[in-house]
């Protein structure tokens, strides 16, 4: 019960602040990207590693590897 109170009041807000398309109801677009995937992809190309990647673009060596697609353990 509670969940759906939760799901109603997003709907309500969402509606409020304009984000309902049509009859699909709720359309959540998310945070904006903060990172350029291209530009990671552009350094990695060019022989850079995840940590001199992070390093340079001021971002965590975890985001670097999820934005190549790769996860964090494959080193």
């Amino acid at each position: 019960m509670h969940d759906r109170r939760v799901r109603d009041k997003s709907t309500q807000g969402a509606a409020a602040r304009g984000n309902c398309e049509g009859e699909r109801g709720w359309n959540y677009r998310g945070r904006p990207p903060s990172i350029r995937v291209d530009r990671v992809r552009e350094l990695k190309a060019q022989g850079l590693g995840a940590t001199e990647i992070a390093r340079a673009m001021g971002i965590g060596r975890a985001t670097v590897y999820r934005a190549l697609g790769e996860s964090a353990d494959c080193g």
